[in-house]
């Protein structure tokens, strides 16, 4: 059962609003952070690869899914990164396609990383200076957050 959330709330409406939440062992504080808003008011019984996956993919493609998934659940820290990375490419970029991939570094045998890769239709000079633009902004101090699993590169379609 490390692979379920179950959950059980009342709505204030009801009267005192009272919660009563157990997690699989598996979740961690971030995946707990983003699911539990997610949730009904009645009890439920949901994987939390489930509903990770469907928070994801409200902003984001996906090549691979079981493999991001494994990924994410591995580094559950990429969780809150994902999601303000997208508010700041869509700043940058509008409103764009990011695919999320898991590749291998071919110079390590075990090394992987999730990329991001921001779909464009701009020219290549633009999109290149958008990508300038949020790394100043943004990519360049939170990276570290990252422990080298999450990369951005641009897509050109």
């Amino acid at each position: 059962m490390t692979d379920c959330t179950i959950a059980w709330a009342m709505p204030a409406a009801l009267g005192t609003a009272q919660v009563a939440f157990s997690y699989g062992p598996a979740v961690s504080s971030e995946l707990k952070k983003i699911l539990w808003p997610r949730l009904q008011w009645e009890p439920s019984i949901v994987r939390t690869r489930d509903l990770l996956a469907a928070h994801l993919r409200q902003h984001y493609l996906w090549r691979g899914e079981e493999e991001i998934i494994r990924f994410l659940e591995a580094y559950p820290f990429l969780l809150p990164l994902l999601e303000e990375a997208y508010s700041y490419i869509v700043r940058f970029f509008g409103p764009s396609e990011v695919v999320l991939e898991v590749v291998y570094d071919p110079e390590e045998t075990d090394e992987r990383q999730l990329v991001a890769f921001i779909r464009t239709n701009l020219e290549p000079h633009e999109a290149l200076a958008r990508l300038e633009q949020f790394d100043r902004a943004w990519w360049f101090q939170a990276a570290h957050s990252s422990q080298g699993k999450l990369c951005i590169h641009l897509e050109y379609r």
